[in-house]
Parts: C-alpha cells; structure tokens; sequence
C-alpha cells in the first residue's frame, strides 16, 4: 500500500504540470526542471484537498440547518478548521509554482486573476473558522460559508483555465 501511494504522488509530481512546457528541456516528458517547480507541483496535488473541505463544509452546514443533526455540525466545524490549517501552505506552494512557468497575454492575466482570488480564499478561510470558533453558527458565519464556497467555485474555474485553456466551459461547437 506503501508502495502504491509513493508512486501515485511520484507520477503526480513527475507529470503534472500546468503549462509549464517552455522549462522542459526536450524529451524530458514534465520532469521539472528546479527545485522550485519541483515543491510547487505540489499545489496541483494538495490543492483538491482544502476545495472539497470547503465544499463539504457548506454542504454540513446545509444538512445541519435541514435536519438539526449534530453529526453535521461537528463535521463542518472539523472540516473548516482542516481546511482553515492547510490552505495557506498549499497557496504558497501556487505561488513558487506560479514563478517557474512563464505566461503571457490571456493566461498571464488569469494567472494573476487565480493568485489573487487564492490568497483571498486561504484568507477567508482562516477568518471563517476564526468566526466560527468566536460565534458559532452566527449570522456572520453562514454569510462567509456561502461567500467562501463562491470564491471556491470562481477560484477553481481559474485554475482550470490554467490547465485547460480559457474557454474550457465552452459547449463544442
């Protein structure tokens, strides 16, 4: 099992890259090229964990409102605070990412739009589960869930945009 998990995350840092072609010297198939790409690769990977804490975090609070269960109001204030102690390492391993790579035009632009609205996110993160702890389930709480599941929603579009190109929400035409 060991085993099968250290070459899962192997071939995810040797081979996921987002764009990042212009420093791979030629027939080297994604390996990085620094130690900087190479730490922040891990971005692409951690990344899906603190979205879907958040994700889920609004959809306990969602259930909690519903059905008065307190299983779902332990389990938002467990996965908020989760989230709330690892998305700040994982955006600044986006930030070192972001400085390994060159973009330009277009993608330069929604590379700046992406680290902006991901330092506001890992922010209001921290200040949710900051409010949560101070209030609990206030009125000031529920309104920043739902503020931090939209910027969640914003923040992925704009990494997928990253790795897929701008238009990838596009029917086919």
């Amino acid at each position: 099992m060991r085993l099968f998990a250290f070459l899962l995350l192997f071939i995810g840092v040797a081979f996921g890259h987002e764009g990042h072609t212009a420093l791979l010297a030629e027939g080297e198939l994604g390996r990085p090229t620094s130690w900087w790409q190479w730490i922040g690769a891990y971005h692409v990977i951690l990344v899906h964990f603190p979205i879907g804490l958040i994700v889920f975090t609004a959809i306990a609070e969602l259930l909690f409102t519903c059905t008065k269960n307190p299983l779902y109001d332990s389990a938002a204030k467990f996965m908020l605070t989760s989230a709330a102690i690892i998305i700040l390492p994982i955006a600044l391993l986006g930030l070192i990412y972001s400085r390994t790579g060159t973009y330009e035009g277009v993608m330069g632009t929604i590379l700046t739009l992406h680290m902006l609205s991901g330092v506001a996110l890992s922010l209001l993160t921290i200040a949710t589960a900051y409010v949560r702890a101070r209030e609990g389930r206030s009125y000031i709480y529920l309104t920043l869930i739902v503020i931090l599941f939209l910027l969640v929603l914003i923040t992925g579009y704009l990494g997928g945009s990253m790795v897929y190109g701008p238009f990838h929400f596009l029917p086919p035409s």
